[in-house]
């Protein structure tokens, strides 16, 4: 059947027009512009930051001898082993609690169209957990690294399952309603932040150590 295009009611454009399109657009216009996205643009920045991480890891961490993964730079500074461990510590705890939410989510409906929207204690943490942060925050002492015996053999093969849980977690949240979803923290549980800004400060996070890690790598 040849659609027939709708013409204009007292004077105006039809609704989709009017209201529809222009909230698509922003989308439409970064689809365009990266024609390889098919999540929606914080999800799609989640994983290109996700999979720049296990890409360089396999490149550049893998072929390192175990002496070098166990080379301790200074007094109370962890090695690249525990770096990579207490990440392992993290994502072990994180990751299921992010498909325990996205169980419960309803369908993602007209909001994959929308942009997310944080809270001031969302973006606060989001800031917290990102490189550059001027502030050092402690560490929960369940996600105090230790690494005993041969880094090669557990730690790196339990990250790159860890990540490709991580990946998965982002694709499925795309499918999802998020806005309204929130998640608690695993160091306190009497602290609940949106489900998003959790995401994306797990990822964060990760970027923020592979920095220390590139960085004592040279």
């Amino acid at each position: 059947m040849k659609r027939v295009p709708r013409k204009k009611v007292d004077g105006r454009l039809p609704i989709e027009k009017r209201f529809v399109q222009p909230i698509l657009q922003p989308y439409r216009v970064y689809v365009g512009i990266f024609p390889n996205m098919t999540l929606r643009p914080v999800l799609q920045r989640l994983l290109n930051s996700v999979n720049q991480v296990s890409e360089e890891f396999e490149r550049r961490v893998v072929p390192m001898s175990e002496l070098d993964l166990l080379a301790r730079p200074g007094e109370n500074q962890w090695t690249i082993a525990e770096i990579i461990e207490h990440l392992n510590l993290v994502h072990s705890v994180t990751v299921p609690r992010f498909f325990s939410a996205l169980e419960v989510a309803p369908a993602v409906g007209g909001e994959r169209s929308l942009e997310m929207k944080y809270r001031v204690k969302d973006k606060i943490f989001i800031r917290a957990m990102s490189p550059g942060f001027p502030l050092k925050l402690p560490v929960p002492p369940v996600f105090e690294p230790t690494v005993t015996g041969a880094p090669k053999g557990i730690v790196l093969p339990k990250f790159r399952g860890l990540q490709a849980e991580l990946v998965r977690v982002i694709k499925e949240s795309d499918a999802k309603q998020l806005a309204k979803l929130t998640i608690l923290t695993p160091a306190n549980e009497r602290i609940h932040f949106s489900y998003m800004a959790y995401l994306e400060g797990t990822v964060m996070h990760e970027q923020y150590h592979w920095s220390q890690i590139v960085k004592r790598i040279g």
